[in-house]
């Protein structure tokens, strides 16, 4: 379907997107931009168990069944919970006004502490006696030397790219916006349970995010539990009980991108479009459509959160497009 917008852009399972000539302008080096901001990576999901119970019968499983129940549990938590696993606010004023690591046209840390230990190195005797001993010694240390003066450059370049990046931010150059996005991969958890994102605007105050989702891959049909003698029991779930897991999936997918792009970016507004499979009737056909457009505020969202308890309830709170009954499920909508 995708997002109709000048600038925009794609992030795929294991694609490296293209965001433009500015990602050019930016060198985070071997660390890159989540790990010179201290913000810890996301967990993953590891549902490899489930794929091998679907794969074939349960009386085939041969695994610990208290901890694939433990497993499943803990996957349902995320699949019905995404809107829990968002980062933190990044404040860019901070970021833009943060010091230099250290004096540039001075030796860095890294660097100074070498030449610390090489300065107050003592030989040792047959250092003094065998002289070439002493000068291999010397030239390890020189080049201990070299490489703490590069990871103290990397350092240095990492902050100025940094501050950089962040003045413009405040300046709401979208392409920037997208270099954050790209660097922090916010959303890549969620690629687990769907195939795609991209996100497009015209505007420094909102963006638009475009989520493929696969409802019917990241909700299991079913609920496993432990028998009175211990072993691993699986029971499918009704239609209409399976509808509603789907419906919290996707309302909490919804939110946690609003979130993620309210703490990683100064825009005030993200609208979501999440795209699903639809059974069109009509034609007997598979067919990929929108099944939730909203509108999210970020002031109104942080209120909401305090206020509610489940996604479905959260989401009442924006002007959103969303046809859904347990019965049959969701249905194709406008996008706002």
């Amino acid at each position: 379907m995708g997002l109709r917008f000048r600038k925009s852009f794609t992030v795929s399972k294991g694609v490296e997107p293209d965001i433009g000539e500015i990602a050019q302008d930016f060198n985070f080096g071997s660390e890159g931009l989540r790990r010179i901001m201290n913000i810890s990576e996301k967990n993953k999901t590891d549902n490899g168990f489930l794929r091998e119970i679907l794969s074939g019968n349960i009386e085939e499983y041969r695994g610990d069944a208290k901890a694939a129940v433990s497993e499943y549990h803990e996957l349902m938590d995320a699949v019905t919970g995404m809107h829990r696993r968002s980062d933190e606010r990044i404040d860019w004023n901070y970021v833009y006004n943060s010091p230099e690591p250290f004096n540039i046209n001075a030796l860095g840390p890294k660097a100074l502490k070498v030449k610390e230990k090489i300065d107050g190195y003592v030989p040792s005797a047959s250092e003094k006696i065998f002289k070439s001993r002493l000068e291999k010694k010397m030239a390890s240390m020189k080049e201990e030397l070299l490489k703490a003066m590069e990871a103290d450059e990397e350092t240095y370049n990492g902050w100025r790219s940094l501050v950089d990046l962040a003045g413009e931010v405040l300046k709401g150059n979208i392409d920037a916006y997208f270099e954050v996005i790209n660097e922090l991969r916010p959303l890549d958890d969620l690629l687990e349970f769907g195939v795609d994102f991209e996100f497009g605007s015209n505007s420094s105050d909102t963006m638009h995010v475009e989520y493929v989702a696969d409802s019917a891959g990241a909700v299991p049909f079913f609920s496993l539990s432990l028998s009175k003698t211990g072993r691993l029991q699986k029971t499918n779930l009704s239609k209409s009980q399976h509808n509603e897991l789907i419906s919290i999936h996707i309302a909490s997918s919804a939110i946690r991108i609003a979130k993620d792009m309210f703490a990683l970016l100064p825009v005030e507004k993200t609208v979501v479009h999440i795209v699903d499979n639809y059974i069109n009737e009509l034609i007997s056909k598979k067919e990929r459509v929108t099944v939730l457009s909203v509108e999210f505020e970020r002031d109104r969202l942080e209120i909401a959160e305090k206020s509610k308890i489940t996604p479905l309830d959260i989401l009442q709170e924006f002007r959103h497009n969303m046809k859904f009954t347990k019965s049959y499920g969701f249905r194709p909508v406008e996008r706002i």
